[in-house]
């Protein structure tokens, strides 16, 4: 394959994955003619050799010495690398005052001489000078994160964001804009508002883009289209059949809506609401997610959080596509059974992209949906998240503070629904009970739903619910502060609409 694009020095990608070593393997066998016999042979591993000689050309693609940052941008960036980190430099310095821990210390440390670096290079537009601190600065700030579970403090995350944004400028000015994409979308993922990035990664974006002369296609198929019909399929997945139903309609007005189920918070679903969406039909197709984002990073949580062991991975979508999306889809639907297997191998195969506002990092993305529903009210939209994930993905009992319109897009879940009435017996993690995260914002419940102790949890016994299996194209209302429990029932995406 020749790749029709100006060449340029490469820097060091800080991500990996993208520039593999020459392997002796050749998943294609040998081109020799001397072979005794000429028939196709295969070598272990070779698809996923061959997905990252593909991956491996199309971040070449995404270089070129041409479309480098103009100054109005560079200058843009550059400030405010230079005037945030001039005072985080500030707040770091009382931050070391308190840290006992050693380690820690020594990380914060090196962070602190990296940012003083990058923030003197970037004052003199010594951007070639300022990557390698940059570029280190990033890692460390990372490596302290994963570590210590969470920055000591926000001034170390602030650190984060202006060594990453420095070695996303220093890979912008030399043509590296696929690196210098991977890396913004680090910066948001980790909490920059995406206002302070807004004008260079839509250049970063745009140039990524158009100087991929040559895209080398990876095909992974589609998930299954599943119909309002495939519902009976659906009902073998769960662990007893539903036995309190969640009202359903075809539609509803305005008015209806607003005074009957938003003001008195009565949970409702609308089959076929979104069925004219252009995603019902696009976001099935896994070659979309891996062809035309494939290259952007993407938080993923693997493994159940109720049950212990999850940990979060920023990933690549073509990735996530190849490596969870693809093996899910190859299942027609998960039971119970395969959601909560206590096996390694079962455990592994489970991964969600949750809660995640891919909107603002992909925003081409709102053609494919109703980017405001009407039925969100005069006040608008306070949040749209995406959800992406394999079937068996669990989202443990919990509220949420806004009213909430949920869209199934892909796939098929299975929804629980406990009125706030029913709070008292639903055994609220309390947060000074929290062992962790999960439960420390006191809006988790300890009911396991479909796998209850009551035993340990007796008043659940006489907690009342709704609920309902979503099928591609129907909404569900949950009102603010209703206790919900989602399971994915196969491969699935979801939109959730707050207001």
């Amino acid at each position: 394959v020749t790749i029709d694009a100006p060449e340029c020095e490469e820097m060091p990608d800080p991500f990996g994955g993208d520039d593999e070593e020459e392997d002796s393997d050749d998943p294609f066998g040998s081109d020799s003619d001397d072979d005794e016999d000429d028939a196709v042979k295969t070598t272990e591993g070779g698809e996923a050799l061959l997905e990252q000689r593909v991956l491996s050309l199309n971040n070449a693609a995404g270089s070129s010495t041409l479309g480098r940052l103009p100054l109005f941008i560079l200058a843009k960036s550059s400030s405010y690398v230079i005037n945030t980190g001039s005072d985080v430099l500030d707040d770091i310095s009382d931050t070391k005052k308190g840290v006992c821990d050693k380690d820690i210390l020594e990380y914060i440390e090196s962070i602190d001489m990296c940012l003083r670096k990058v923030v003197k290079m970037l004052q003199s537009r010594d951007f070639v000078g300022c990557f390698s601190s940059a570029l280190k600065g990033e890692a460390l700030g990372l490596s302290l994160l994963y570590q210590n579970g969470s920055w000591p403090d926000a001034s170390l995350r602030a650190a984060y964001w202006c060594l990453a944004l420095s070695a996303a400028i220093a890979n912008a000015d030399a043509g590296n804009f696929n690196s210098a994409l991977a890396i913004l979308d680090k910066v948001i993922i980790f909490g920059l508002p995406k206002e302070c990035v807004k004008q260079m990664m839509e250049y970063v974006q745009y140039h990524s883009l158009i100087n991929s002369r040559i895209k080398v296609y990876l095909r992974f198929g589609r998930v299954n289209a599943y119909q309002s019909e495939d519902v009976n399929l659906m009902k073998d997945a769960l662990s007893r059949p539903i036995e309190y139903p969640l009202k359903s309609v075809l539609g509803v007005s305005r008015n209806d809506f607003d005074c009957k189920y938003v003001l008195e918070s009565h949970p409702l679903v609308i089959r076929g609401f979104a069925a004219s969406w252009p995603a019902i039909e696009k976001w099935c197709d896994m070659d979309f997610w891996a062809n035309a984002h494939g290259h952007r990073l993407v938080p993923i949580e693997l493994g159940d959080m109720q049950r212990g062991g999850m940990k979060e991975q920023i990933m690549r979508l073509d990735n996530f596509t190849s490596s969870y999306l693809k093996p899910s889809s190859e299942k027609a639907c998960w039971s119970l059974e395969m959601a909560t297997s206590d096996s390694d191998k079962d455990k592994s195969q489970v991964a969600y992209l949750a809660q995640h506002q891919v909107f603002e990092q992909i925003p081409e993305l709102l053609d494919d949906i109703m980017p405001s529903p009407s039925l969100c009210g005069e006040a608008g939209l306070t949040h749209v998240n995406a959800w992406i994930g394999t079937g068996g993905t669990r989202t443990p009992l919990h509220f949420d503070s806004y009213d909430n319109l949920f869209v199934q897009v892909v796939g098929s879940k299975y929804v629980r629904i406990y009125g706030n009435s029913e709070t008292d017996k639903l055994y609220v993690i309390r947060k000074n009970d929290a062992k962790s995260s999960y439960g420390a914002q006191g809006n988790m419940s300890a009911i396991d739903c479909e796998l209850e102790d009551h035993g340990a949890h007796p008043a659940s016994r006489n907690a009342k619910y709704t609920e309902v299996i979503m099928m591609p194209g129907d909404c569900l209302f949950i009102p603010a502060r209703a206790w919900h429990y989602v399971r994915s029932l196969s491969t699935s995406v979801s939109v959730n609409f707050w207001f």
